[in-house]
């Protein structure tokens, strides 16, 4: 019985540093995504106009008046910035949306749930892609209350290449109205025997 226990011991011992028997490891991390100084693309994107009509251009207004706004397959890029370099990169944000009406004052439409894709990059601290890539999907709201908009969403990707080849990470951003940054808060997830 003694020896059994005494090999169990010592190949615990011997598992590389950052490894865990049955336990997932989770890496919390914190920071900020704004526009990146890439321009939204869209050149695929459809908007249809429940009760409405479309007028044929996007701003200041892609509906009459009155009318609900179904916008789908804008493209955005968001530039992350957080305590993790694993999670700091550009952002490729597809967004599709249900919304109440237009705000031309807003330059954005108003009240409604959004859902999409993504796609991230992960830069090193030049800037220059790693070559790792989170995959994911995205939900979100969107909220206007007079001349504010106010926006949280919840996002969930896996990675490839690299450290994070295996990993899943999943984080929320709560856009701050006023500076017109988000604000993330997230965690990233090894798996049971996978090396942080």
């Amino acid at each position: 019985m003694k020896l059994p226990l005494i090999l169990l011991s010592l190949l615990i011992l011997l598992l590389p540093a950052g490894y865990t028997l049955g336990q997932a490891i989770f890496t919390e991390f914190s920071g900020t995504e704004q526009n990146a100084p890439l321009p939204p693309d869209f050149s695929k994107t459809t908007i249809n106009c429940p009760g409405g009509q479309p007028t044929g251009v996007l701003f200041p207004a892609p509906c009459t008046p009155g009318s609900r706004v179904h916008m789908r397959r804008a493209v955005f890029f968001y530039l992350a910035q957080t305590t993790d370099a694993r999670t700091t990169g550009i952002e490729e944000i597809t967004m599709n949306g249900n919304f109440d009406g237009w705000r031309p004052d807003l330059m954005g439409p108003g009240s409604g749930q959004m859902w999409g894709t993504l796609v991230f990059k992960v830069a090193d601290a030049t800037g220059k892609p790693t070559g790792e890539v989170w995959e994911g999907t995205w939900t979100g709201t969107r909220t206007v209350t007079g001349d504010v908009a106010q926006s949280e969403i919840k996002a969930v990707a896996h990675g490839t290449g690299g450290t994070i080849e295996g990993l899943k990470a999943n984080w929320e951003v709560t856009l701050d109205p006023t500076s017109g940054v988000g604000v993330i808060e997230g965690r990233i997830l090894a798996p049971p025997g996978k090396a942080r």
